[in-house]
This record gives structure tokens, C-alpha cells and sequence, in this order.
């Protein structure tokens, strides 16, 4: 487009080249109409002055600061005294909080006082001289006055003279000194034997004839039999004494050794007492034939399982139900040694009242496994002694 002729705008004075077209319709500057065609810059018209622009508004003061709270004194600016037409300046009004020059000073003057109080304590406990030593001085001489006699001068005492020794004379010799009597340690201390211990004996020479003795003999440890055994607490009464064959089941065998009604120690609240009413009681013996030592495990009696008693007709006798409150009156452990070869273990075992009117014997088995062995012991009660009154 540079054939184009150049527009100018009389308004702004604008001159541009068009686009398309020769003349523009309008102003691109200012959008005037009044466009023409320039052919030379000389036809262009000169631009009119520009439009003065309006003087923006002054702005507003910001406004005056808040006073600040007069934590500090304003500041007084210096004034000589003679333009014032003061004789002095003015002086400056202490703060409030006050100043700490004094405090500084009042501890300092403490402090020195302090140190000047411990100085002299010091020096009056350990600095003090000793008492002085009186030193002797010689007499001054009288000096005579005028118009007095001057007294006598005092003779000084005459030394006294040494005795010479005398020509043959002897020096007496000083005594001498007895000699001193020599220490002997003190004689060894004997201790006594203690009682019952033979004092060490010489050893023998080897071609001596005397035979040792013979060590003294083994403690005997007395073994206790059946005949020794401790009594119960709680044996078969005479009544009811009935002694049933040996049941044996390993080393270990049991029998029946009484049976019969009677009263059973009880136990209250720790205090023994006796049962209101009397209870079947089977007594039995467990006795240990082996060399090694068993152990018997209580036996609780129950309608099945380890301990039952039962009629011919194989109805179980129940167990005894004892009053509220109380329980057996146990006079051993639960779990109990039995010694090898040792007096036989007595038990005994509380049933209910049987019935009277069962026909024939009773039959007790046992757990053999309480005592160490297997299966069980079966022991048989004739109907003449658990049916007697």
C-alpha cells in the first residue's frame, strides 16, 4: 500500500496511510470525519494545539496524628538563660518509674560496709598480737638536785668464786646404771579341747606294735513299726472294729478296718466341733510292701468315680451331706507319704445312713491310682456289719 496517497485528519493533525481505499472515513486517532488526502506532507495541515487539560483537584491533608500516652516527657529544646530572660534553665520533671542511680549506689555502700565489717572481724580473731613480754631495763642513774646531797652510788654484788679442785683430790664417779632385765615372751596359751573330742595322738613310728583303733560304729536309726505307729485322731470305735482280707493292687494293699454308725469331727469357722447326727463311716488301711517310697492322694467318696459304696443290687450309697457351714475335720495332708515297710496310713470314709431294710453285702471300690498303682481295689462289707445298730 505504499501508492496509496497519506490521509490527514484536520482535527488532530493525524496522517496515516489508509487500508483498501484512498480516504479513510474517519479518523483512526480521534474518529474525526473530516479526513482528507495529503499528496506531500506540505499539504498536510498543521495540527491544531492540543486540548490543555483541566488542573487535577488538590488533594486532602491527611489528617493530624493521634497524641500518643506521655509515657516520656516531650523533650524541652534548649533556651539560653539570657534570651529567656531566665536566670536559670528549666529543669526536666523526673519520670515516674523514678531512677535506679540510687538503688545502685545504697547496694554499693552496703556491700563496702559489709566487706569492711568482715576485714576487721578477721583481724580481731586472728590478727591480734600476743601479750607483750616485760623486758628488763636497767636503772637509770639518780641525777643529783641542786641544793641535795647526791646519794651513795650502790656496789654492784661481787661474783661468787669458784672453788679450784685441790691438787690429789678424786672426782666422785657417778653410780652406774643397773642393767635391765631381759623380756621373756609370755608362755603360749593352751586351749582346752572342746567335751566329747579325743585330744590328737603321736604319730607311731612304723615298727611300733600298736594297732589303730577302730572307728566308732554307725547312728542307729531306729525303724519305726506297726506296733510304734502314732495313734489316730479318729479311730473305729470297739463296736465297730471289723477287719476285712488284704485287697493288693502292685506294691500297695488295702483293707477294711472297722465300719459301723457314729458321730464325725467337724469344723466351724476354724473351731472343731462334733456332728449332730451319726454317719456310716468305712475305716481302711494303706500299707506300702515295696523298698521305694509311695504317696496317697485322699479318697473322696462319691456316687461314681473313685471311691463308691454300693448295695447287692448295685444301687450306690450316697455320700454324706454335713450341716451348713461346717466341713470334715482333716487330721492329715491331702497328698501323704506311705514309707516303704512303715506302719499302714488309716483313712476314713463318711457315707449317709444305709437303709436297713437292702438285703446283702456292700461292696467299696477303690481308685488304685491314688496310691501310685492301677486299677482298682474291691473290698467286701457283710450285710451282719454295716446293717448292725
Amino acid at each position: 500500500m505504499a501508492d496509496a496517497p497519506q490521509n490527514c485528519c484536520r482535527d488532530c493533525g493525524y496522517v496515516w496511510y489508509p487500508y483498501g481505499t484512498r480516504r479513510s472515513p474517519r479518523c483512526p486517532a480521534c474518529g474525526s470525519p473530516r479526513v482528507e488526502v495529503a499528496l506531500s506532507l506540505d499539504d498536510a495541515p498543521a495540527a491544531p494545539p492540543p486540548p490543555s487539560r483541566p488542573a487535577p483537584p488538590p488533594r486532602p491533608l491527611p489528617p493530624p496524628p493521634a497524641p500518643r500516652p506521655a509515657s516520656r516527657p516531650e523533650p524541652v529544646p534548649h533556651v539560653h538563660a539570657a534570651a529567656a530572660g531566665e536566670l536559670h534553665p528549666p529543669r526536666r520533671e523526673p519520670a515516674a518509674g523514678g531512677s535506679a542511680l540510687p538503688v545502685l549506689l545504697g547496694l554499693g555502700f552496703i556491700g563496702m560496709m559489709l566487706l569492711a565489717g568482715g576485714g576487721m572481724t578477721v583481724f580481731l580473731l586472728w590478727g591480734r598480737p600476743g601479750p607483750a613480754r616485760p623486758v628488763e631495763q636497767a636503772a637509770a642513774p639518780a641525777v643529783p638536785v641542786a641544793g641535795s646531797r647526791a646519794p651513795a652510788p650502790t656496789p654492784a654484788p661481787a661474783p661468787t668464786p669458784t672453788p679450784a679442785p685441790e691438787k690429789g683430790a678424786k672426782t666422785p664417779e657417778l653410780p652406774d646404771k643397773p642393767p635391765r632385765e631381759p623380756v621373756q615372751p609370755p608362755p603360749p596359751v593352751v586351749e582346752p579341747d572342746p567335751p566329747g573330742v579325743d585330744p590328737p595322738k603321736p604319730p607311731q613310728p612304723k615298727g611300733s606294735d600298736q594297732q589303730p583303733a577302730p572307728p566308732p560304729p554307725a547312728p542307729v536309726t531306729p525303724v519305726m513299726t506297726p506296733k510304734e505307729a502314732p495313734p489316730h485322731p479318729f479311730p473305729p470305735p470297739k463296736q465297730a472294729v471289723w477287719v476285712s482280707p488284704w485287697e493288693k493292687s502292685g506294691d500297695v494293699r488295702v483293707r477294711v478296718c472297722g465300719a459301723g454308725l457314729t458321730k464325725v469331727p467337724l469344723e466351724r469357722r476354724k473351731t472343731p466341733i462334733l456332728s449332730p447326727e451319726p454317719y456310716f463311716v468305712v475305716w481302711v488301711e494303706i500299707e506300702n510292701v515295696s523298698a521305694t517310697a509311695r504317696r496317697y492322694s485322699r479318697w473322696q467318696p462319691v456316687t461314681t468315680g473313685e471311691c463308691t459304696l454300693r448295695y447287692a443290687s448295685g444301687a450306690a450309697l450316697p455320700y454324706a451331706i454335713l450341716p451348713p457351714d461346717t466341713g470334715r475335720e482333716w487330721f492329715s495332708e491331702f497328698t501323704q507319704p506311705i514309707p516303704p515297710g512303715g506302719p499302714p496310713l488309716l483313712e476314713s470314709l463318711v457315707f449317709s445312713r444305709p437303709d436297713r431294710n437292702a438285703e446283702g453285702d456292700m461292696t467299696l471300690t477303690l481308685d488304685a491310682t491314688r496310691v501310685g498303682a492301677t486299677g482298682r481295689f474291691t473290698l467286701a462289707i457283710p450285710r451282719t456289719v454295716w446293717a448292725r445298730p
